[in-house]
């Protein structure tokens, strides 16, 4: 199972590498998708996706889910699920 971090970087990486959102580290963060590998440094990256990140925030925050990186947050994000009802 892929954690949640991960899995936003996957979701994040393609906008990303077209410019759309996130800083200027496609290289780095593709990195860390080929390697499903989490530290600090991924988390820095995600939390310049000035769009995104304040959602994530926010369903997190609504849920009493303390990580906004938890996969179930990040699912809810970018596909929908049961937490959005709240």
């Amino acid at each position: 199972m892929i954690d949640g971090t991960v899995k936003f970087a996957r979701y994040a990486f393609m906008p990303n590498k077209l410019g759309y959102c996130g800083g200027n580290e496609n290289r780095t963060l593709f990195e860390y998708c080929a390697a499903q590998h989490t530290d600090p440094g991924l988390v820095v990256i995600l939390q310049k996706f000035e769009a995104a990140y304040p959602y994530l925030k926010l369903i997190a925050s609504s849920n009493d889910i303390p990580d906004a990186f938890d996969a179930r947050v990040v699912e809810a994000y970018w596909l929908g699920n049961d937490l959005l009802l709240n």
